[in-house]
């Protein structure tokens, strides 16, 4: 059976719950923080290992806030797909302004 995002996020929830029960969004940034420059820095050899370790921390985090990962994506991404999109000085790409959407 294929498993969809929600339920390999509840699934992460879940072992989380057990092994780290007293997390709070605070802390959870924190590491979050500390993964994302993990990924950064990683060699091609370890890069794959720091991705997952962020979409593990962001998929709890999701979980823990009821949030309905599958839905979320999918309305963002009507978003996304209606705005127009600009790169920046430093090359990085950013949705103009005058879009009504977050």
């Amino acid at each position: 059976m294929l498993e969809t995002i929600d339920t390999v996020a509840l699934g992460i929830k879940g072992w989380a719950d057990r092994v780290f029960p007293d997390r709070t969004d605070a802390s959870m940034y924190l590491k979050l923080y500390g993964e994302i420059a993990e990924m950064i820095d990683a060699d091609d050899a370890h890069v794959e290992g720091e991705v997952a370790d962020v979409l593990i921390l962001i998929l709890d985090f999701a979980k823990r806030k009821g949030i309905d990962v599958e839905a979320a994506i999918a309305r963002k991404m009507k978003i996304n797909q209606d705005r127009s999109w600009v790169r920046n000085k430093l090359g990085a790409f950013s949705h103009r302004k005058e879009s009504n959407h977050e």
